[in-house]
């Protein structure tokens, strides 16, 4: 059996942050849509040029102000 994120969002409905490098040479940003398409909950996408497989790595301080606005939004909306 493959390994299908699309399946993961659609089982909890929480909020979801997808990054992906464009130039990642085992995904597509098709990916990217398709996730953003499956899940329930509220979602957030972030395609990063210049960057490959991995983004934590390529572009870490990019990812991680993209984590902590994610979570902030995502704190914030829970307590409205």
């Amino acid at each position: 059996m493959a390994f299908d994120a699309r399946r993961l969002g659609t089982r909890f409905g929480l909020p979801l942050v997808v990054i992906q490098g464009r130039d990642d040479e085992y995904g597509t940003t098709k990916q990217v849509d398709a996730i953003a398409n499956a899940v329930t909950g509220p979602v957030s996408t972030l395609v990063l040029d210049g960057c490959g497989h991995a983004p934590h790595v390529d572009r870490q301080e990019m990812v991680l102000h993209a984590g902590i606005e994610f979570l902030r939004e995502s704190l914030m909306s829970h307590e409205e």
